[in-house]
């Protein structure tokens, strides 16, 4: 009984975090908010019943934090973005896996990027991405990761280089970690070929990306 209260209440901790990314996916940020703290205490309670067993609350934090950090940063709350930013990087660091440090790095992103400082934000977007191995398309927070990295050079006007990124990540279909970012690539796309000045790739590239959303559609 005890080890199945443990279990469940770290099923609830995944849960909410799941929560908190579909309502952040939608923009209601708040709500996103809500679910993550939900989440820690969920986690806080397997990590004191169980204080030798500490792998399975250091996962779920980390998580819940990277997600909690790109909520308060979509929200312009800098500094309790940046908090949660270096408490994922202590929880990293206690866990030893440094190939983790990307999601720390790509939350460091997030947030130049939300304060329009698009340098450090690729800088750091970068710096993320060279903890995924050459091919790792399927790691988890790969297709995030280039597609913030894409934006940010969109919004910084480098749109060659945005056009390259999104044109690899539209090659990716079934093979990407997230399905809605492919389809939401085409529409950037047709963006970066409007700015470029070539309407018919711009139209073929918004037609691809309401068929895609169509059929999406329930």
């Amino acid at each position: 009984d005890f080890v199945q209260e443990m279990d469940q209440e770290a099923l609830e901790a995944f849960i909410h975090t799941r929560y908190a990314r579909l309502h952040m996916e939608s923009g209601n940020m708040k709500a996103a908010l809500k679910e993550c703290e939900a989440a820690l205490e969920a986690v806080d309670k397997v990590v004191e019943a169980l204080p030798g067993m500490l792998r399975p609350g250091l996962s779920a934090n980390m998580r819940t934090l990277y997600f909690k950090g790109l909520i308060k940063a979509e929200m312009g709350l800098t500094e309790e973005a940046l908090e949660s930013a270096e408490r994922l990087k202590g929880l990293i660091e206690e866990d030893l896996n440094q190939k983790l440090l990307r999601f720390y790095w790509h939350l460091l992103g997030r947030i130049e990027l939300e304060k329009e400082s698009y340098t450090e934000a690729i800088k750091n977007f970068e710096e993320a991405l060279s903890y995924i191995p050459p091919g790792g398309v399927e790691i988890a927070g790969y297709g995030s990761f280039t597609d913030r990295l894409a934006l940010a050079y969109f919004r910084s006007g480098n749109l060659e280089k945005a056009r390259d990124i999104y044109e690899n990540t539209a090659s990716l279909m079934g093979v990407m970690d997230s399905n809605v970012i492919y389809p939401k690539t085409f529409y950037m796309l047709g963006k970066v070929y409007e700015g470029l000045g070539n309407k018919e790739k711009a139209t073929a590239n918004y037609r691809k990306f309401l068929d895609i959303w169509k059929d999406a559609d329930p």
